[in-house]
C-alpha cells in the first residue's frame, strides 16, 4: 500500500494568492488534483485489489478547495485532511508522514497544484512501485517530476530535512537508488505564476469545449 501525501500547505509566493483556491472548471485546482487521487483509488481497487492512503496536508479546512460531492467521497474513502500552520515544505512532508501504519510500503509527494496528472498514469505509477518496489520512484518525462514515491526506509532521512528542503534534497543525496518512469509530458504540468494558471485554463476550456 502507498500513502499519496497531497501538499497543499505552500507559500505560493509567485501567485500572490491561494492558487489552489482558483477555479478550474467546477471545481478548484487542488480540488481537481484530490478528485484524480480518489479516482485513482478507484481505479486501483478494481484493476488490482490494490489500494492508496490519502493524506492532504493543506493550511485552511477542506470546504475552502472542495464541493460537496467530492467531500463526502474523500471520507468515504477514509481521506485525511490535516491542517497545518507552518508554511516550510520540512514541516509539511513530516506531518504527511505521521502514523504510518506497518501495511504502508511507500510514501508519495503530489503538490497540490500538478493540474496535468490523470488517474490512469498515476494508477499505472504505483502499480509499478507496488510490483517493483524501488527505493525511489520518479515520474519522468525529459525532466524529473511528481510524485516521487519513496520506499518507507527513507522516512528516517525524510523527517531529517530542513527549512525549505523537500524531496528533490533526498534524490540528489541519492541518484543511484532512482528508477525513473516514463509518464507523458502533461502529467507534469503544474500552476507556479499567473501566467502559468491563464494558460493552462486557456487549454483546459478549449478541450472541455
Amino acid at each position: 500500500m502507498v500513502r499519496l501525501v497531497i501538499l497543499a500547505g505552500g507559500k505560493a509566493s509567485r501567485m500572490g494568492q491561494d492558487k489552489l483556491a482558483l477555479p478550474w472548471g467546477k471545481n478548484t485546482v487542488l480540488g481537481t488534483v484530490l478528485r484524480c487521487a480518489l479516482e485513482t483509488s478507484k481505479l486501483l481497487k478494481t484493476t488490482t485489489k490494490q489500494d492508496i492512503q490519502i493524506y492532504v496536508i493543506a493550511q485552511k479546512p477542506i470546504a475552502t478547495y472542495i464541493p460537496t460531492d467530492l467531500m463526502k467521497t474523500f471520507v468515504s474513502l477514509d481521506g485525511h485532511w490535516i491542517l497545518s500552520s507552518n508554511q516550510l515544505l520540512s514541516q509539511n512532508i513530516y506531518l504527511g508522514l505521521e502514523n504510518l501504519p506497518k501495511r504502508i510500503s511507500g510514501i508519495g509527494f503530489l503538490p497540490g497544484d500538478q493540474i496535468g496528472i490523470n488517474a490512469l498514469e498515476l494508477s499505472a505509477l504505483i502499480r509499478h512501485f507496488l510490483d517493483s518496489k524501488p527505493q525511489i520512484l520518479v515520474p519522468f518525462c525529459r525532466h524529473n517530476g511528481s510524485p516521487v514515491i519513496f520506499h518507507r526506509k527513507y522516512v528516517g532521512r525524510l523527517k531529517m530535512l530542513e527549512e525549505e528542503q523537500g524531496g528533490k534534497h533526498v534524490l540528489q543525496s541519492h541518484p543511484e537508488y532512482i528508477e525513473r518512469y516514463s509518464v507523458s509530458e502533461d502529467f507534469l504540468r503544474d500552476i507556479d505564476t499567473p501566467e502559468d494558471y491563464r494558460k493552462s485554463i486557456r487549454i483546459f476550456q478549449r478541450n472541455e469545449a
